[in-house]
Formats: structure tokens, C-alpha cells, sequence
């Protein structure tokens, strides 16, 4: 990638890819949601909690997105790094403490809890991430606190940028296969208890995702021109892994004997290589979807629903809280849910987009959506 101060050009790909990536998390989800009101022992639950894994990419895939932007923005450029957060904490923290909040105030609310607990809950959450989806927020604000470094690594070593993917790697295995068979949160090892106490909002197990987004980005000419001329072939493996997923999760049952949780642990050194295919699968199918709808009116459209998934990640507490709600009030036989989740969830993402869109009308609320206070929809966008 040369070093130039003009404006690289808008990845549409990146937006086909968040649109996939998203319906993946709300389709896991409202999953999640179904399979709690099924009975415990039917084999519509074993269907949920087998096929769990299999779209349990989405999170990775974001990261990635992350990793591939970022640098493909500001890789030898130059550059004020305190502008940079600037904009990048403004941007998800107002959505982050407003969402936050609101969410709070609401379940206290349905729940009938005194609001005097209310600032404990609050500052937790917000510590942490740990209510509502705001994990990912959360660890993506550790990312752009380090962004700087990772940005320095690769300029520094210009000639070791596979060297440096192969690494992480290597380090992404032996962090999952230490979570998966160290166990390190139970105790018995106090060094590791240290390193993986927060292990699933910390930004260094999610490390290879995003420095091999930054890597496509430096070389992006050369891993695409891979990319579209393998891509039906990784498809298949991708589709290949993500159906060994099931298997991987009665390996883990049955074999293991770990338990539940343990099982549908997206931190497993096999996740690792279905991970990094299913991102690359997305990756293709986005170009190829962008070389297909080549219409500058319809990419326009394409890009608007784009910059509405941070917005959806956001609001999808909002749908899935009014589905578990509706849960509740009915008592039919497990099957039925698992029949009824396609059209749970197209109901769930269908009201969820409709509310975003609603917020992005609107000069003033578009912040708590993650945009900006313009809306210039004739044009597109920068990351």
C-alpha cells in the first residue's frame, strides 16, 4: 500500500459483510432467546445447543472489520492520535452509556426493583460491558486504545507482516486451547486466573481477527486477487467447518465431559479455523454481491443499511427483550419454537431495523446510533 495522502477509496464490500455479520448475531440471539423456552431435556433444546457454534463467527468477523478499516484509513498517514479517540470514543460512548441506561431503568422498571440500586448496576455495567450485547463495545474501545501500537508494528516491520500474521496465529491457539483445557477462571492457577479473568471482553483473545484485518488491508490487492480466485473453494471448507461445529460440541459433551457453557465456548482452537474461514467466506461473498450490483443508486441504498448495523447492534436489546417477554405469556410443546425462530427472528431484525431507521431520521437522536449529526445520504460515507 503506498504511502499517499489521497483518500483510499470506500470498501462497499465492507458494507455487504456488516449486513451479513449482523443478521448472524441477531439470528443467534433471538436462537438463544427460542431455546430458553424450550424444556431442558426436548430435542428441540439439543437442536438449539448443537448448531449454537455454528454462526458463532459474527464476533470475530467484527473485529475483523475493525482491524481492516482502520488500517486501511490510516496505515502511513499522517496522523494525531488523540483526535483519533477522540472521534472514536465519541462515537460509541454516547451510544454505550445512553443504551446502558436506558436499558437499566427499563428492566428495573418491568421488574418492579426499587431505583436505589440503580447507580451500583449502572456503574458495573458500564465497567464492564456486561448487560445488554455491550461486551463487544466494551473490548472494541480496548482495541482503539492500542490501535496506535499495532499501527507502528507494521510500519516498523514492513518486510515481516507475515511473520507477524503467523505469530498471532500461533498466539490465538494457545490462548483458546489454555482457555478451553487449562481451564485458567477456576481458580486453581492464580498467574492464569490473573491473565484470563475477563478473558471474553479482553481485546488480546481476540488479537489474530484483528491484526489479520489489518494485514488484508496493507495487502489488500494481493490477498482479494486470493480471495476471488479461491473463493468458491474456501466457501465450501468454511461451510465444511461450520457443520463440524456440531460434531466439535458432542466432542466437548461426550468426549470432554465438559459441561454446557464449556461446549459452546467460542474460544477453542478449532473456532480459531472455522473462524478465519467463515470471515473470509463473508469476505467473498461481499465482492462478489458488490461486482454483481454494480448500480451506483443501489450501492447508495446498500451503503445507508450498512451504516445502520452499529445502530442495530445497539437496538436489538429492544426486540429480543419484547420477544422473551412474549415467551413467557405462552406454554406451547418445544417443537413449535424451534419451527417458529425463522420467523421470530425476521420479526426481531425486521422491528429492530425499522426502529434504527426511525432514530436516523432524526438530526439529534442519530448519535445514540452511532452516526453523525449530518445525513448526507447522497453520498458515501468514510469509516
Amino acid at each position: 500500500m503506498s504511502n499517499t495522502n489521497t483518500r483510499r477509496p470506500y470498501l462497499l464490500e465492507i458494507d455487504v459483510m456488516r449486513i451479513i455479520l449482523i443478521l448472524g448475531v441477531l439470528l443467534t440471539h433471538t436462537q438463544s432467546t427460542m431455546s430458553n423456552a424450550t424444556d431442558v431435556n426436548s430435542v428441540s433444546r439439543a437442536v438449539f445447543s448443537y448448531t449454537h457454534l455454528m454462526l458463532h463467527f459474527t464476533r470475530m468477523g467484527f473485529v475483523f472489520i475493525t482491524g481492516l478499516v482502520l488500517m486501511w484509513r490510516y496505515y502511513q498517514r499522517p496522523f494525531n492520535w488523540f483526535l483519533f479517540w477522540k472521534r472514536r470514543y465519541v462515537r460509541i460512548g454516547i451510544p454505550y452509556i445512553f443504551w446502558i441506561s436506558i436499558y437499566l431503568i427499563g428492566i428495573m422498571l418491568i421488574k418492579q426493583q426499587s431505583l436505589s440500586s440503580f447507580w451500583p448496576q449502572w456503574l458495573d455495567t458500564i465497567m464492564h460491558g456486561s448487560q445488554f450485547y455491550m461486551y463487544y463495545l466494551f473490548m472494541i474501545a480496548q482495541l482503539y486504545l492500542v490501535f496506535p501500537i499495532f499501527r507502528w508494528l507494521f510500519e516498523q516491520f514492513e518486510q515481516q507482516h507475515q511473520l507477524i500474521l503467523l505469530l498471532s496465529l500461533v498466539l490465538q491457539l494457545l490462548l483458546v486451547a489454555t482457555i478451553k483445557y487449562g481451564h485458567p477462571t477456576n481458580g486453581e492457577h492464580p498467574l492464569l486466573g490473573v491473565i484470563f479473568w475477563h478473558y471474553g471482553t479482553d481485546p488480546l483473545m481476540y488479537q489474530l481477527y484483528f491484526v489479520l484485518g489489518a494485514y488484508s488491508a496493507v495487502h489488500y490487492q494481493s490477498v482479494t486477487r486470493l480471495i476471488d480466485q479461491f473463493g468458491r473453494q474456501l466457501s465450501a471448507i468454511a461451510v465444511g467447518l461450520s457443520v463440524m461445529s456440531i460434531g466439535l460440541y458432542w466432542f466437548d459433551l461426550q468426549i470432554l465431559h465438559l459441561n454446557h457453557h464449556q461446549a459452546e465456548s467460542i474460544h477453542q482452537p478449532f473456532m480459531v479455523i472455522m473462524d478465519v474461514a467463515m470471515i473470509l467466506m463473508v469476505w467473498y461473498v461481499g465482492r462478489c454481491y458488490v461486482d454483481w450490483q454494480a448500480d451506483k443508486k443501489h450501492n447508495l441504498g446498500l451503503h445507508y443499511s450498512g451504516q445502520l448495523v452499529f445502530g442495530i447492534y445497539l437496538m436489538q436489546t429492544i426486540m429480543l427483550t419484547i420477544l422473551a417477554g412474549m415467551l413467557r405469556l405462552i406454554n406451547w410443546p418445544s417443537w413449535v419454537y424451534l419451527f417458529l425462530t425463522p420467523i421470530t427472528f425476521c420479526s426481531v431484525f425486521g422491528g429492530t431495523y425499522l426502529l434504527v431507521a426511525m432514530v436516523s431520521r432524526s438530526t439529534i437522536l442519530r448519535p445514540l446510533v452511532g452516526l453523525k449529526l449530518t445525513n448526507d445520504e447522497g453520498k458515501l460515507k468514510s469509516y
